[in-house]
């Protein structure tokens, strides 16, 4: 057998946002499926923990930070992976670094109100294996408005969404975010939520100016000539 022996090192300068106080470590290869949730340190402290697992190669180790908010809604803030790793019988010692996922978006930089705008999500650094298709949008009309939120499907990694923003008499900002869906099977566990935001904030993530409607101006002609 193989002794897994992971360190979690959080410096102060830690890319894991401090409000991530767990995380699921997980250990796989063609026959070995395990899974440890563990605690994480506090910035500037490490932890170690030891798994043990069947010595031998094409093993691979996942580790998600989350948040949970309570009764098992999770936010994913942080992950990392490593693969095609080989244990030998005693201690074997891992190093894998543990970030947010990285991402771009596109889409235009002003919204016409009135007229739909389409903005894509992908996402370019971090384990995306995963995530399901599911991806719930939220979006706010300006800071003051009701949280509005809607699912589309996404690909694993690139989720696009339509935002049909009414027409208005004056200028507003509509805020939006990505929530991707973890596949809580992989963890072998079941929670009410668990996704990842892109990137983790108490608002909507994005945020892009609407432009008020244009107004229009009839003028009409209605006098008869006169001879």
């Amino acid at each position: 057998m193989g002794q897994v022996s992971l360190t979690i090192a959080r410096s102060s300068a830690s890319q894991v946002p401090i409000e991530a106080e767990s995380a699921f470590v997980k250990v796989w290869s063609a026959s070995v499926d395990t899974v440890q949730p563990v605690a994480i340190p506090a910035p500037g402290t490490t932890s170690t923990f030891t798994l043990t697992v069947p010595a031998g190669g094409g093993y691979s180790i996942e580790v998600v930070a989350f948040h949970e908010l309570h009764d098992g809604i999770r936010v994913a803030l942080a992950g990392g992976e490593v693969h095609d790793l080989t244990f030998i019988p005693g201690n074997n010692p891992v190093a894998l670094d543990v970030k947010p996922w990285t991402h771009t978006l596109s889409g235009p930089d002003t919204i016409q109100s009135g007229e739909p705008a389409t903005y894509t999500l992908t996402i370019t650094g971090g384990p995306t294996d995963v995530f399901t298709t599911q991806v719930e949008v939220h979006q706010n009309l300006g800071l003051a408005s009701e949280d509005m939120h809607f699912d589309v499907v996404g690909d694993g990694t690139t989720a696009s969404a339509t935002f049909n923003v009414p027409p208005l008499a004056t200028d507003s900002t509509l805020y939006f975010g990505y929530s991707y869906f973890l596949d809580d099977s992989r963890f072998h566990t079941h929670s009410l939520s668990f996704a990842a935001d892109m990137p983790f904030a108490p608002q909507p993530s994005f945020q892009r100016p609407v432009k008020a409607a244009p107004a229009s101006v009839v003028i009409t002609f209605d006098k008869t000539r006169e001879h």
